[in-house]
């Protein structure tokens, strides 16, 4: 790894707000450390250089100040013949946070915690992971009265008023909390993947039935289908006329017939008047 390309990561800014200097100087120690697992490196003595690269110019001439001894040893025990080890990057980053500790105001902590609520679309354990994370500034007593407190933001802060209820009404711990708000969270989920499927199915089929009743050009009923003619010589005789009855309900038949027998008839006279 000497010769290794580090990655980058930006360098941390001492001059943030005094308010949240500690939660930011947590953030970032969290991040450089797990880089340094990711690229290998365990030896404390380069893991002090790597701090101190990383940290940039401000966090450097601030390790300059500090009262602190990096030649320090851990687990001494005369009574055992154990001598202990250095760990120059543990007694850098002890240095660090408790400057940094100071400035840690439990009531703002606790101001902030109080305005924690679960946003939209945010799922519930990462809501509880940022309660936790917060409750870890606010000085809570022990873990008991931390978990209560937890619990009960969840309640006041959760987007579910089933869940809200549910704990109200059974007084629910912790554990259980989170229990029955990841279920909630699972069945809403199924759930509307469920109804967005049954909804995509009703509408294709309902743009099926439009397509199948609307096939022909008229349907059998149709009020706008043009007068069948009958069959018959020269179109003649026959004709097949459809008006719609006074209530538009139906349709009525009326054939007007001009038998070929009165046409004769009428000939034929007309004939023995000539003869005579």
């Amino acid at each position: 790894m000497a010769n290794a390309t580090l990655p980058s990561y930006p360098a941390f800014d001492t001059d943030e707000e005094i308010s949240s200097l500690p939660q930011k100087w947590e953030e970032w120690i969290d991040g450089l450390e797990n880089l340094l697992a990711a690229v290998d490196i365990a030896d404390h003595e380069r893991k002090w250089n790597t701090l101190k690269f990383y940290g940039g110019e401000k966090l450097r001439k601030l390790e300059k100040q500090l009262n602190y001894d990096k030649t320090a040893v851990y687990g001494a025990d005369p009574a055992q013949n154990l001598a202990g080890t250095a760990d120059h990057y543990r007694r850098l980053k002890e240095a660090l946070t408790a400057h940094f500790a100071p400035c840690v105001n439990e009531t703002y902590a606790r101001f902030c915690f109080r305005s924690i609520t679960q946003e939209e679309g945010e799922s519930v354990d990462t809501f509880v992971t940022r309660l936790r994370t917060q409750a870890s500034r606010c000085g809570f007593h022990d873990n008991a009265c931390s978990e209560g407190q937890i619990r009960d933001q969840i309640v006041f802060g959760c987007q579910s008023k089933k869940i809200r209820r549910k704990a109200l009404a059974e007084n629910l711990d912790l554990a259980r909390l989170i229990q029955s708000a990841r279920a909630e969270e699972t069945a809403r989920a199924n759930a509307d993947e469920i109804e967005k499927t049954s909804a995509s199915q009703q509408e294709g089929s309902a743009e099926m039935y439009k397509v199948s009743k609307g096939s022909g050009k008229y349907s059998s009923r149709s009020v706008n289908a043009p007068a069948k003619v009958a069959s018959g010589p020269g179109n003649g005789p026959f004709r097949e006329n459809r008006q719609m009855s006074g209530n538009g309900e139906g349709l009525q038949q009326m054939w007007s017939v001009k038998p070929f027998c009165i046409s004769m008839s009428w000939r034929k006279q007309k004939c023995a008047s000539r003869q005579s």
